[in-house]
């Protein structure tokens, strides 16, 4: 199975950094439509959070949805997770009603397949689990526990324990089960101000699982250290999608190849 996974495209943002302006979304849509146009069996993409710049804005978050549904008339599938751009002002500063909010455009992008009924296919109910073949995706809210101001993220210990559960169960049930996990923030420590709060007991738990992506952090990295030392077969921080030259990452379960495009 393949596997896009893109991050942080901070739709609507005109602010600059070290290496380029933020692109429309419609850049990578387009991108990505062109480069599978001769392939049927489309990868399925997660999307780690970030999709808007600020706050929820109606209009400004339909626009961004629409160029979204265009991969999925083209027959790609989303897993999403919320970033703090998406809840939160800037993603710094707590807005009231902002899950709900974000909730209520995006939920429709996600795909089918939750274990526990499509009806769970939203921004509250997480692990969010969803099984295709023999691939069990499992999607986290790293901005769980810190719905305040701030741009650092937390699973909490509800989450982190309904987490462990989840594996072990997998685990039990189907011995040849490739596990994905999936969230927005980075697990590795980078500087205070952007931290996973509870990084270190998630490592831990998810040590062994076969596909680690997440985002946040605006770098497009694999880390074959971190993954001979928590036994991941690919640990990829999938950067920013709409900065810089690398705009996605496609990653091949059956060798756990990565290739940057």
């Amino acid at each position: 199975m393949k596997i896009i996974h893109i991050s942080d495209l901070h739709y609507a943002s005109t602010r600059f950094n070290s290496t380029a302006m933020h692109r429309p979304i419609s850049h990578l849509v387009t991108k990505i439509k062109d480069h599978y146009s001769g392939i049927e069996d489309k990868p399925l993409i997660v999307l780690t959070g970030d999709i808007l710049a600020s706050s929820f804005r109606e209009k400004k978050s339909r626009r961004a949805r629409a160029k979204l549904e265009e991969l999925r008339e083209e027959g790609f599938e989303f897993l999403i997770c919320p970033g703090n751009h998406d809840i939160k002002d800037a993603g710094l500063v707590a807005v009231v009603n902002g899950r709900k909010k974000f909730n209520r455009v995006f939920k429709r992008l996600i795909a089918k397949g939750n274990i526990a009924g499509d009806d769970k296919n939203d921004f509250y109910a997480y692990p969010m689990v969803h099984k295709f073949d023999d691939h069990f995706f499992i999607g986290l809210d790293s901005m769980k526990k810190q719905n305040g101001n701030g741009a650092k993220g937390e699973l909490g210990d509800r989450q982190r324990n309904k987490l462990k559960k989840v594996l072990k169960t997998i685990r039990e049930e189907h011995s040849d089960a490739k596990i994905v996990v999936y969230l927005h923030h980075s697990p590795l420590f980078h500087k205070p101000s952007l931290e996973l709060i509870d990084r270190k007991q998630f490592l831990e738990i998810i040590r062994g699982v076969n596909v680690l992506l997440f985002g946040h952090w605006h770098v497009n990295k694999r880390y074959p250290e971190k993954e001979k030392k928590y036994d991941i077969d690919c640990f990829i921080n999938g950067g920013d999608s709409n900065i810089g030259n690398i705009h996605w990452w496609e990653i091949d379960t059956d060798d756990y190849s990565a290739i940057e495009y």
